[in-house]
């Protein structure tokens, strides 16, 4: 709901995102970052994730879960963000959004 023209002032940019993205991941010393979003923006998030990367030279390495031939793509929205939670609840860090429902 960040893209709305009410709310757009309070969700980061995606590159102001990456750049706290890219500072936490220095500061663990891991270039491994999973994203997690809504299926309907992760292949977006992801290209410019990418786009990001290079442009910052990085050595990141952007992974997210399967969104095409794979059985998990098959599954409800729901249940793919619980098992993001699985992924993330595991991490060194993670970066939240204070207006995410499930940050």
């Amino acid at each position: 709901w960040c893209a709305t023209r009410s709310n757009a002032m309070k969700c980061p940019s995606e590159a102001q995102t990456f750049a706290l993205t890219l500072s936490v991941a220095r500061k663990f010393q891991t270039s491994r970052v999973f994203v997690a979003c809504d299926p309907h923006y992760i292949a977006g998030t992801m290209r410019r994730f990418s786009q990001l990367a290079e442009l910052h030279r990085t050595n990141l390495t952007l992974f997210a879960l399967p969104t095409q031939n794979h059985t998990l793509a098959n599954f409800r929205p729901d249940v793919k963000s619980i098992a993001e939670q699985i992924v993330c609840s595991s991490a060194l860090a993670f970066i939240g959004n204070g207006y995410s429902t499930w940050s």
